[in-house]
């Protein structure tokens, strides 16, 4: 999974990497690579440049969005400190500088935004978002560490404290409905706790399961199957053969029990606001991805005005899993969707190259 995260995390700096020179210098680069098919295409190259960074810096204030649940007045708060980071070289220098897989780790991201961009979150975030953000901090260095009984308390410590943060987008809540909030908080996050998975065993025997069959089928070497498998091991055991403590999949807010409290606490209309609030975080979120995706394939491809708004109107079609954070799914639907009738013979090449790399990565 690592390494699938890695191949798109590539994509998005390159994007990043290109804002950094003269989007013009890209294109007379590439005008030489192929022969000139691309001469005479036209480039506003500061919509360009602007499209590219509102696309990275919303991408971040997405991910951080729902890491942290900040509202859409935070998100906007965030984007906005975002891209005025752009106007100077530390927001291009900084995010070249950070490893492939900066937007996954929560530690790297505060990093790049308090430290690099000089971006403080202290005053947008609530205390209850604080003491998320503390949670998330503390789990994340204690997850590798195999101790389980300490990842546990963090854990669940992280876990509660996501339930009362996003608690706090329903507005002022009488007592009874705080006291019946409070009182599924542990049963919602022992069901977290549970949904983890527990057997390495189990997990690795069904993937070499797999891998073997993918050699029958003539789709992987004997040589491939053994570094797979080998880097699964070292994904499920430390080297004292220790399992590996995993945190759980979904997003606790999303649990049943705690979704049916919600509605079952407010008053109809305050509900229907609810809802129309969550689905409008999920419609953002979603464009964010859509965004970032066509701004990823949009500039290795050298991609001019006329063409990135036919690739727009492609990626309003897509949708990805609303548990999901990263941009992976979306990108890959968009580098199939893609229209080759749109391309240069060039454009259309590269095209083909990125399709395969991408499937050498990650096929199954």
């Amino acid at each position: 999974m690592r390494l699938r995260k890695k191949f798109y995390y590539i994509s998005l700096l390159s994007v990043i990497a290109c804002i950094s020179m003269s989007v013009g210098v890209v294109f007379a680069q590439d005008n030489a690579l192929n022969g000139g098919t691309l001469r005479g295409q036209s480039a506003d190259t500061t919509k360009l440049q602007h499209q590219d960074q509102q696309a990275v810096a919303r991408y971040i204030a997405a991910w951080m969005g729902q890491e942290l649940i900040l509202t859409e007045d935070q998100r906007k708060n965030l984007e906005q400190s975002l891209l005025d980071a752009t106007a100077n070289e530390s927001f291009l220098v900084s995010m070249r500088l950070f490893e492939i897989d900066i937007l996954i780790d929560i530690l790297e991201a505060l990093h790049l935004i308090n430290e690099k961009l000089e971006i403080s979150l202290d005053e947008l975030l609530t205390q209850d978002q604080f003491y998320l953000l503390q949670g998330i901090v503390t789990k994340k260095m204690e997850m590798g560490k195999g101790n389980k009984v300490v990842v546990e308390f963090q854990l669940r410590s992280f876990a509660i404290a996501k339930l009362r943060a996003h608690a706090d987008l329903l507005g002022p809540l009488n007592k009874e409905a705080s006291r019946r909030l409070s009182a599924i908080e542990g049963v919602v996050v022992q069901q977290y706790i549970d949904a983890q998975n527990t057997d390495p065993e189990a997990t690795y025997q069904e993937t070499a399961t797999k891998l073997r069959q993918a050699v029958e089928a003539g789709e992987m070497t004997d040589e491939q199957v053994d570094e797979r498998l080998d880097a699964l091991m070292k994904e499920l055991w430390d080297e004292n053969g220790v399992i590996r403590w995993r945190e759980p999949n979904g997003d606790i807010t999303r649990n049943p029990l705690f979704q049916k409290t919600i509605k079952d606490v407010l008053s109809e209309e305050a509900f229907a606001q609810y809802t129309a609030h969550q689905a409008e975080r999920d419609k953002w979120h979603q464009q964010a991805l859509r965004d970032v995706a066509v701004a990823s394939l949009g500039t290795p491809l050298v991609l001019n005005d006329t063409q990135r708004k036919q690739l727009k109107a492609i990626a309003a079609e897509l949708t990805v899993d609303p548990l999901k954070t990263d941009a992976l799914s979306m990108f890959y639907q968009l580098l199939q969707r893609t229209d080759r009738e749109m391309l240069s013979p060039w454009q259309q090449e590269r095209l083909t190259s990125m399709q395969a790399g991408f499937e050498r990565q990650f096929r199954k």
